[in-house]
């Protein structure tokens, strides 16, 4: 995490996912409607915007509410994310493997790949999809053998449903 924020705000260009995204999560934080002011006039996307999930466009409206609206609100976030999401990873490599070098070993690899640090420094929703994916996958892997399974197993398809409101794909 503290490494994506060494130039956070000149990272590469700014995403049109970006701007489609957090459009909608500046427009509620703002003014208090869910609406995209880049595509008004189309669809009637400028009086009630339904064109992707809701989830991350939510999240963001809550962090420019509490921060205001800027680069950094918009990037941070995802940056956490991403940074919660190779944590999960980690325990979830920690289950299969039962070993504390082999899950680091796939927590660093999934980290330092290059579209996951590109994809994570950008506003984008991918981050938090991956990291409630992966937390869907870790309780479900915890309920095996748990006494808790159905409290599991429930967060595990809560958690995999709002990875799924999350992403269009």
């Amino acid at each position: 995490v503290l490494l994506n924020l060494i130039g956070l705000d000149r990272s590469s260009v700014v995403w049109i996912d970006e701007v489609v995204v957090n459009d909608p999560a500046k427009e509620l934080a703002l003014h208090g409607v869910f609406r995209s002011g880049v595509f008004s006039g189309f669809d009637g996307f400028d009086q009630t915007y339904l064109w992707l999930p809701p989830v991350h466009p939510l999240i963001t409206s809550l962090v420019y509410k509490l921060f205001g609206f800027g680069i950094w609100q918009t990037r941070v976030p995802v940056v956490f994310f991403g940074g919660c999401a190779i944590v999960v990873l980690y325990f979830i490599a920690r289950h299969f493997f039962n070993s504390h070098r082999t899950a680091s070993f796939s927590a660093i690899v999934f980290a330092l790949n290059p579209q996951f640090i590109h994809t994570t420094r950008s506003g984008r929703m991918d981050a938090l999809c991956l990291l409630l994916s992966f937390m869907a996958i870790f309780f479900f892997v915890q309920s095996t053998g748990n006494r808790n399974r159905t409290l599991y197993v429930s967060l595990s398809g809560l958690l995999a449903g709002l990875a799924g409101m999350t992403h269009p794909i």
